[in-house]
């Protein structure tokens, strides 16, 4: 099982480095993570690329988004998703 790692090293997708644009043929959607929260919460999350710096929506806020309410949250920790059938999140 993986371990936590800080939020500074978690994977963002292509949306960088790479095409901004969803409609392109080589845009990497970003990888959904297992996130700790500031304050200790976990949930599934990933790097909304219309939040970070140089985005449509950027405004100096998180760029880091839950999953399922779409809100935007600030992690501290990361890790991969496990997998269902044999891990399960510590």
């Amino acid at each position: 099982m993986s371990q936590w790692q800080p939020i500074a090293t978690a994977s963002k997708g292509s949306g960088k480095d790479g095409p901004q644009d969803v409609r392109h043929a080589d845009y990497v959607a970003p990888p959904h993570l297992w996130l700790t929260l500031e304050g200790g919460q976990r949930c599934v999350g990933y790097w909304d690329w219309y939040y970070a710096e140089g985005g449509h929506g950027y405004d100096e806020g998180s760029a880091w988004v839950e999953e399922f309410s779409g809100e935007r949250v600030i992690p501290t920790h990361w890790m991969p998703l496990p997998n269902p059938k044999t891990e399960a999140p510590t």
